[in-house]
Parts: structure tokens; sequence; C-alpha cells
């Protein structure tokens, strides 16, 4: 009987020490009753990641982080021990990312599948990836906004320097000037406006009968149209009359003429003809040049010696004359040379 109490007592202890294991278990979120595979992860920095994290698939839970620890040999090196109690089949290729799972920033490990044939056994090491922290992220973000700013605040500086080189003091003073000027030439545009205006109340009635005699012109033109129509009319008869007259022959007859002039100049260049021997023949020169001495000495003879071409006697014929004597001979020019 005191036997059978012991044993008892046993059994209770023993189930009181299995329960509590799986009680302990099940608070971890373990179940130790079903299928467990065990596969580790190696991270250089793991952000938060607790024992108990989950382990989810497409945002599944399949498991939980069992244990973490330092690497042996290697400072700085994370080993994370996780458990998959789902029965599903992982590539060996597939990636353990610790990512956030909530606003809080809690972490958990998110496996991403790959695409390899060949399925990891339980015990082996998937690729451990770390996702950006949340300055990363913005830091990425605002990297292109970054650039374009700075780019941005260079190009203002630049446009400032610009500007401030543009309105410097002398083209501050320049600006002025041309103000100063623009001011008066509105002034001046002003008073001009104001005498154009004058002069218009002014000759108010002379531009009025401007106007009235050029309408009484352009009515005149207007009445005249019918007239001025059969002038134009006639003119281009004329016009026509001259183009059907004989002009072509009369031009035909200017350059027949033409040609007959050329000829001609063309004979007496070449001596041809009495004009020509007179321009080009030698002999005629000194033959009139002979003549003309001999007609000066006659004209000498009679001036020296009247008496003895003209005769006047009051008695009678005299028979004394004075004998001809020829005056000094002056030199017949020679024959020029050609």
């Amino acid at each position: 009987m005191k036997i059978k109490r012991q044993v008892v007592i046993g059994l209770i202890f023993v189930i009181s020490i299995v329960v509590l294991y799986w009680g302990i278990n099940f608070v971890k979120g373990l179940d130790v009753f079903s299928s467990q595979r065990t596969f580790y992860a190696e991270y250089d920095n793991i952000s938060g990641l607790l024992v108990a994290s989950p382990i989810t698939i497409s945002g599944f839970k399949v498991g939980q982080v069992t244990d973490i620890q330092f690497k042996e040999n290697e400072p700085g090196k994370l080993i994370v021990k996780f458990v998959i109690s789902e029965d599903l089949d992982i590539p060996d290729n597939s990636v353990a990312r610790i990512e956030s799972a909530d606003l809080l920033g809690s972490k958990a490990v998110v496996i991403h599948m790959g695409n390899s044939t060949v399925n990891a056994q339980s015990g082996s090491y998937l690729k451990g990836e770390m996702e950006a922290s949340l300055k990363e992220e913005v830091s990425i973000q605002m990297l292109p906004l970054k650039t374009k700013v700075e780019s941005l605040l260079s190009s203002f500086d630049s446009a400032l320097a610009v500007v401030q080189y543009i309105f410097n003091e002398s083209t501050r003073d320049n600006l002025a000037r041309s103000f100063e000027s623009i001011r008066y030439t509105i002034a001046s545009l002003e008073r001009a406006s104001s005498t154009i205006d004058t002069l218009l109340r002014t000759q108010q009635y002379k531009i009025v009968n401007i106007v009235s005699n050029v309408e009484a012109i352009t009515l005149n033109i207007k009445n005249q149209n019918e007239e001025i129509a059969n002038i134009v009319g006639n003119f281009s008869n004329l016009t026509d009359s001259l183009m059907v007259s004989n002009i072509k022959s009369t031009f035909q007859n200017a350059d027949k003429t033409m040609y007959e002039l050329s000829e001609i100049t063309r004979k007496i260049n070449s001596g041809e003809g009495s004009m020509g021997l007179l321009l080009e023949s030698d002999s005629i020169y000194i033959r009139l040049n002979q003549a003309t001495l001999e007609m000066k000495l006659l004209l000498e003879d009679m001036r020296v010696n009247p008496d003895r071409y003209i005769h006047f006697s009051v008695f009678g014929k005299s028979s004394k004359r004075h004998p001809y004597t020829p005056p000094v001979e002056e030199e017949v020019d020679k024959e020029p040379k050609k």
C-alpha cells in the first residue's frame, strides 16, 4: 500500500515536470509536440532582435527565435538560432532578413524564399541580412533632394554673384540716371501731347476743311472714274499701236546706218579714198606745206614791192620797173619722218 502511494507521487511529479516544460515552451510560443526544424543565420547587427521574436514568411508566423549568441573567434558577429514549426520546404538560398514588425520598433526575422530546387536541412545556415534603418531609408530618399538643393544653392549663389556684379555702384548710378532720363522723356511726351492737343483744337477748322477737300477730291476721282478708264484705255491703245508700228524696220535701218558709218571710218583709217589719203599720205602734207610757203613768199613780195604788181601813172606808162628780186627763201620743211 505504501509502495503504491510512492508510485503515484512519482507519476504526479513527472507529469508536473512535463506540464511545466510544455507550459514554459507554450508561453515562449514553442510546441514541443510538433515537428520542429532548427536554422541559423549570421548577422553583424541584429538591431534589437530578441529571443522569442517571431519568424514570418509572407506575413505568417512560422516559428520564433530561440537563441542569440556571439560567434566564437569572431567578435562582433552574432549567431541567431530560430526554429520553424510549420512543415514548409525552404530553399537553401533563402534569405533571413531582420525587419521591423511594427511602428514601435519590434523586430522579426522575415524569410524571403529563394528559387533553389535544393531545400535547406534542419541545422543549416541561411543567409542573414538587415533591413535599412529608418535613418538610412530617409537618407536614401533624401539624397536626390539633397543633391538638387545643393545644385540649386550653387546656381543661386552664382546668380547672386552675377546680380551683385551687375548692380554695383556704377550700375546703380547708371540706372538712376536712366530712370531720371525716362522721367524727363515722359514729361516731354506729356508736353508734346498737350501741344498736339492744343494744335488740334486751334486748327480744328482747317483740319475739317482739309478732310473735306480730300473727300471732295476722292469724290471727283470716283465721278471721273469712267473718263480715267477711257484715258487708260487710250494709253493702252497707243502703246499697242507703237508696238505694232514699223519700229522693227526703223531699228534695222539705224543698225544699217551705223554699220555703214563704221565701214567709212574703217576705210579712212586704212587710207582708202580721198579722205583716207588726206589723213594717211605724207606727200599731200608736204605739198600743202610747200604751197603755203610759196603763198607766204608771194604775199611778202607784194608787200615789199607793190609797184611791181600795181602801177599808177598820170603821164603814161613808165618803162622802168623794178626787176623781180626773189626774197630770201626760207627753208621748206623737210619731209617728216614717219
